[in-house]
């Protein structure tokens, strides 16, 4: 016999114990991907986790399960120290049920379901981003885009929520704030343990959203690249000391929990991808040769007991002129030297010039003088009276997108005006001092010539009067 929906809900209700919480009813586009995060209790955390799809439980497919590989639609990950499973299912196409479960070697497994609803256009409820990365003691805002009318909140999953205005989950200060088919939720002052899963809610829906609180702000780079299809990028990555000896490497993939190793520093580079590691700047860069697609990717350090650090960024591919770029990513120039970076743009927003991991343009940075102008569709950054210090990674940036440029300035040869090589200090003091020996060799040769010439000279008579006699 077949067991409905509304059965196990009035069981669950009776029982009183929720072995598992998930959301309830997510609404994705066709053709995108989702990740559900499933909680569930202590005492299963060495148990298989799966997913089944299907209406009714009883007659429900496995989908994948934690003791098996994952396949191309769907993939699953248990993180057992936060007691929670994560499911991502890929390019979605139909509307279905889904079971969040845990396999119970003597007794009936444990579940939840999902409703995940599939649209054509824009969903009923959505955020631009799922994985959200931030540092503590700062500030983040989320933006919850809907189409459909109801009751908006913000909670964390298995906890509590919090409705407008404002309120607290855990300690964090929450503020929601609403505008026409968007809500914002802002989480202040954020700690290391505010890390988890959230969602947004709106009348019968909810979207998922994974906050991750570091400690310090481990990874530093780029927010979003545009690049023209065919061509190559390189994307720098600033790492705490910390992680000097710590293997790095690149992931593909919008969703961290499902992303693929790209290249790593302890494994030999591919065609399409290269990786390096410069320890004494603390910065590893990846090279992406031959762009095709756009695509979310990740720096990320490995952690030998613990998560891995990671820091994402988007890379957008044009098949036109992209949307902000320079003719050059790596610039050299001599101490002292003045130089120009000009970056053209196809968008509107405010213009920067950053410093990775460093501040941005005020007049200076670091001390070398910054001045930008602007034209149509241009605007030019000039640093003056630069020093080998000023090497490093740089970004200008425009609205969304910021496009990196490796400076490096060298030690000016040393050339005279007239542009024949000129001698420094040391080489004039050797100089001096072989001119001063070879004049005084010469002055002794030519007085001890001249001392034997005069004795010639004196001799000669006394020998002409020798013959007269």
């Amino acid at each position: 016999m077949t067991i409905h929906l509304g059965f196990l809900l009035l069981l669950t209700g009776l029982t009183g114990i929720q072995s598992i919480s998930t959301v309830r009813k997510v609404s994705v586009k066709a053709g995108q991907s989702i990740t559900i995060p499933c909680l569930y209790d202590s005492q299963y955390t060495n148990n298989v986790k799966y997913l089944c799809k299907g209406y009714y439980w009883n007659s429900c497919s496995y989908a994948v399960k934690t003791n098996q590989p994952s396949s191309g639609k769907f993939s699953i990950s248990d993180d057992k120290s936060q007691i929670i499973f994560t499911v991502t299912i890929k390019d979605v196409t139909e509307e279905d049920y889904y079971w969040c479960a845990v396999e119970i070697d003597e007794g009936s497994d444990v579940k939840e379901y999902f409703h995940l609803s599939v649209t054509r256009g824009n969903p009923s409820l959505y955020v631009d981003h799922q994985e959200i990365g931030v540092y503590t003691g700062s500030k983040t805002t989320i933006s919850c885009n809907y189409l459909n009318s109801g009751e908006m909140k913000w909670c964390r999953l298995g906890g509590s929520c919090v409705m407008r205005p404002s309120g607290s989950i855990d300690g964090t200060r929450v503020t929601i704030s609403a505008a026409s088919n968007v809500f914002n939720v802002t989480m202040s002052d954020l700690r290391p343990e505010s890390s988890g899963w959230y969602w947004c809610a709106k009348g019968d829906f909810q979207m998922p959203v994974h906050v991750t609180v570091n400690g310090i702000q481990s990874i530093t780079t780029v927010r979003k690249v545009s690049v023209k299809a065919g061509q190559s990028i390189t994307i720098p990555c600033l790492y705490d000391s910390q992680y000097t000896n710590n293997v790095k490497y690149l992931c593909k993939g919008y969703y961290w929990t499902s992303c693929t190793y790209a290249v790593k520093t302890n494994q030999p580079n591919s065609v399409k991808y290269s990786i390096s590691d410069d320890r004494s700047q603390k910065i590893f860069t990846v090279t992406i040769k031959d762009v095709t697609d756009e695509d979310y990717y990740w720096c990320a350090v490995e952690i030998d007991e613990g998560s891995d650090v990671k820091e994402y960024f988007h890379l957008s591919v044009t098949r036109g002129t992209p949307s902000l770029y320079v003719d050059h990513e790596e610039i050299g120039a001599y101490d002292g030297d003045n130089i120009t970076i000009s970056c053209y743009d196809r968008i509107s927003g405010e213009m920067k010039w950053c410093r990775l991991g460093g501040p941005c343009v005020s007049g200076s940075i670091d001390g070398t003088r910054v001045t930008i102008s602007t034209a149509p569709n241009v605007f030019t950054v000039t640093m003056s009276e630069l020093r080998p210090e000023r090497s490093g990674w740089y970004w200008c940036a425009k609205g969304g997108f910021q496009m990196p440029v490796h400076l490096t300035v060298n030690d000016r040869p040393t050339t005279a005006e007239d542009g024949y090589p000129s001698l420094s200090k040391s080489s004039i003091s050797r100089l001096s001092l072989m001119i001063f020996f070879t004049l005084v060799t010469l002055f002794i040769w030519f007085m001890f010539k001249r001392h034997k010439r005069t004795e010639a000279e004196s001799q000669a008579p006394a020998m002409a009067e020798e013959e007269v006699t």
